[in-house]
């Protein structure tokens, strides 16, 4: 499937086009939903009280779009069980290990390894497992205890003998398990004859067993046969796993309620309850998304027609539309040769830079004249058409004349205003003192980034430029400096510093990634703003890391360093 918000990122067929002044033109054609589809402000408690209300929990599916929430519900929905009845006070403790997934960028990183944690590998078809001991960050390795023979054993997560090893990461955690309780497996467990992404109702419990009920089977399991099961809650699941049921709950926050999602469930469901923070946004975003059918998908099912019926008024009101359209469009392609290659000079150039040579402006009409629109223009024609226009401004200088645009000239005035607004609106990151004593542990950075490291962490400015050549370690500043600031907010006991890093190209993203920071294009982060999808709010006291900055266009610093001003973020 394909949604308006996949066609408008960096590098894609669609921008390309419109810079080239091609016409787009959008079209809905899905079928129609019966869905009851409702919304309701987000509410943990009522929520739980409706699932526990239900006379039919088996065909009832919650579902919670970040991992927080799903948490958050299912202590809700387990306390309301318990007042109703429906789960027994009495509990009995099970110790499980839930598998834990690591991104391609994060599994080089010893950071995202936790002590406690179990590894697991095949050798000689039987699995050789080591409990994480301890990590060193500086090294880049962990000290793990085999299960086996506790023998202690060091590895390099980047190293090419640990990924050769294709390591299963499995987390430890608890369960407080009660009669009446609904769990599922994560995978398959040999002690317990468990099998993987298996539903379990506990209908009994004692001293040594368990008494589960699946499928209309029930089998009994030893207590101590279930140690280090895959197994968790079966209340709230996450978006991606989403089941064919009668009635399903939706927890989120309004921007991540896309419509892809929406019409997944809708597929799958006859009455869909939202409860979001923003009930009206999330109408307003639904109502403005489109999602149309892949090719495929319209092949496949051609028997299904166009769910848009048309009578006299309709037909007349189209004829209007397309007429005014196709005369829209006449106008456009009957304008002047050198107007459209100059027009789109300006376009293009202007993206980048806030003023351009003569000789720039002359080479990229030309250049438009003749691969896009098969003709000629000369010099003269364009600088004669310069001097027509009323949006273009120019001065002389010793390498010949300079042009803009008015557009332009207030992009850039609206970008050092912004900045200028920013200046000391902050509580720095750290103080001096903190800055030095994380730096004399640090003795391998050079002196440029302990000066940049100090710079971002005890500025009370919005805005800070870093300047540096490739290979200077900015990255290796950046993680630093990320280090620094987290160690500074557990110490006060504040929740940890939301970072986002942000590039102009998805290659740029992925060296963020690798490093261990949460990154995305920025053009993806001002369409999200643009579309309504997100809000400033929703970035408040953000800590911003921008990498290529001299990449991005006057645009998109323009969007960028006003959302940063309206969050009380930092960049």
């Amino acid at each position: 499937r394909v949604s308006s918000r996949q066609g408008f990122k960096a590098n894609n067929a669609i921008s390309l086009y419109q810079k080239g002044n091609v016409e787009s033109h959008s079209w809905v054609g899905k079928r129609a939903s019966n869905t009851n589809v409702k919304l309701h402000d987000n509410d943990t408690d009522r929520i739980a009280r409706v699932y526990a209300d239900l006379p039919d929990k088996a065909n009832t599916q919650v579902i919670a779009t970040s991992s927080v929430e799903q948490r958050r519900l299912t202590e809700a929905i387990r306390g309301q069980l318990k007042n109703t009845g429906a789960l027994a006070r009495h509990e009995t403790t099970l110790f499980t290990q839930t598998p834990h997934h690591l991104s391609k960028a994060q599994q080089p990183l010893v950071q995202h390894y936790k002590p406690g944690m179990t590894l697991t590998h095949w050798e000689k078809n039987k699995p050789q497992s080591f409990v994480i001991a301890s990590i060193d960050k500086e090294s880049n390795t962990m000290t793990a205890l085999s299960k086996r023979d506790g023998q202690s054993h060091t590895f390099d997560p980047s190293s090419r003998a640990f990924k050769h090893m294709k390591m299963q990461i499995n987390k430890p955690q608890s369960l407080n398990i009660a009669q009446g309780e609904r769990l599922q497996t994560l995978g398959k467990h040999f002690p317990a004859g468990l099998d993987a992404n298996q539903s379990y109702l506990v209908t009994h419990i004692d001293k040594e067993s368990l008494t589960l009920e699946s499928k209309g089977e029930t089998q009994r399991v030893n207590l101590e046969s279930l140690k280090d099961a895959p197994l968790q809650y079966d209340y709230v699941h996450g978006a991606h796993h989403i089941e064919p049921k009668a009635h399903t709950l939706l927890s989120g926050k309004a921007f991540t309620l896309s419509k892809p999602l929406i019409n997944d469930l809708t597929e799958k469901t006859e009455r869909l309850d939202i409860f979001t923070d923003k009930p009206d946004k999330a109408q307003s975003a639904l109502e403005k998304e489109q999602v149309s059918p892949s090719a495929i998908e319209r092949v496949l099912q051609t028997q299904n027609v166009n769910d848009r019926y048309l009578n006299d008024a309709t037909q007349d009101l189209l004829k209007q539309d397309v007429s005014q359209a196709l005369s829209a469009l006449a106008k456009a392609q009957n304008a002047p040769l050198i107007e459209k290659a100059v027009s789109f000079a300006l376009n293009h150039l202007s993206e980048r830079e806030a003023a351009f040579s003569q000789k720039a402006l002359v080479v990229e009409a030309v250049r438009y004249a003749f691969e896009e629109a098969g003709g000629s223009i000369t010099k003269e024609q364009v600088e004669t058409e310069l001097t027509k226009r009323s949006d273009t401004l120019s001065a002389e200088y010793s390498d010949g004349t300079r042009w803009t645009t008015h557009a332009a000239l207030e992009t850039e005035k609206r970008i050092l205003q912004n900045i200028d607004d920013g200046k000391d609106q902050h509580q720095p990151f750290a103080t001096h003192k903190q800055v030095q004593d994380f730096l004399d542990t640090k003795p391998r950075l050079t002196q440029g980034q302990k000066d940049a490291i100090t710079l971002i962490s005890t500025t009370k400015d919005s805005f800070v430029a870093i300047q540096g050549l490739a290979g200077t370690g900015k990255s290796t500043m950046l993680e630093s400096n990320i280090e620094l600031i987290q160690l500074v907010k557990e110490a006060s006991q504040q929740p940890e510093q939301s970072v986002i890093g942000l590039a102009p190209t998805h290659a740029a993203v992925a060296e963020l990634e690798s490093k261990g920071v949460k990154a995305q294009t920025l053009d993806s982060l001002l369409s999200d703003i643009r579309q309504g999808n997100r809000e400033a709010s929703d970035y408040q006291h953000t800590l911003f890391f921008l990498d290529e900055s001299s990449m991005v266009s006057n645009k998109q610093a323009d969007e960028f360093t006003k959302l940063v001003n309206d969050s009380q973020s930092k960049t």
